[in-house]
């Protein structure tokens, strides 16, 4: 039995994020997706991907998905053309109840359909927002002035921004451009060639440096 609120996700965007979430047994709040309605996000504490939905409406209280709910998902809604993923919270058994637990119905108009549920993950998604560097760029449109500096960067971490820009895009994994403030911060990551005219979703992928 829902509690009357539904909340739509795209498969893409969920397929996206799937390539941030982590695997920490001491951080199982790092395991999944985090959804907020027009912000959903994943982080890994190596790579961050957020996504600013256009028309997304922010929810009162923000869940996680967690990874095998996640994957749950992304293998019902594949089988299916262009499905569509609804989300409703289920009202709980006993009024002191703090687990939320969740339903994904997932359905096409081609026919079929899918249903998962899902527990949210407890515990608090970090602050994303203190980790997306902000980068001032030249008013006029100049490139920034180039910096020498030596940094490495894991290649998993940006093979898994790859994918997350290819699933978001729907396209081949393109060509990554690395944006930076300074060595020693957070680097901004995204396709050399955006290829996302007339989108008014936004994938946002943040990467740590490594030391070398």
């Amino acid at each position: 039995n829902g509690q009357g609120i539904n909340m739509k996700i795209q498969y893409k965007h969920l397929l996206a994020l799937s390539y941030g979430q982590a695997k920490e047994k001491s951080r199982p709040y790092l395991n999944g997706v985090y959804y907020a309605g027009n912000v959903l996000a994943s982080t890994d504490g190596h790579l961050l991907l957020k996504i600013d939905v256009a028309d997304g409406a922010p929810v009162i209280k923000p869940f996680i998905i967690p990874s095998d709910g996640v994957k749950a998902i992304l293998d019902g809604a594949k089988k299916l053309k262009d499905p569509t993923i609804i989300i409703s919270e289920s009202a709980p058994v006993r009024p002191d109840d703090i687990t939320r637990e969740f339903r994904a119905d997932i359905t096409s108009p081609a026919g079929g359909s899918a249903v998962v549920v899902f527990k949210g993950v407890g515990g608090q998604f970090p602050d994303y927002m203190r980790v997306i560097p902000v980068i001032d760029m030249p008013a006029d449109g100049s490139a920034l002035a180039p910096t020498v500096a030596v940094i490495g960067f894991n290649a998993d971490t940006l093979t898994r921004a790859g994918q997350a820009y290819k699933a978001f895009m729907s396209s081949e994994v393109p060509i990554l451009k690395l944006t930076m403030r300074d060595p020693t911060s957070a680097v901004l990551v995204g396709p050399y060639e955006s290829g996302m005219a007339g989108s008014g979703d936004i994938l946002t992928g943040v990467v740590m440096p490594c030391r070398v």
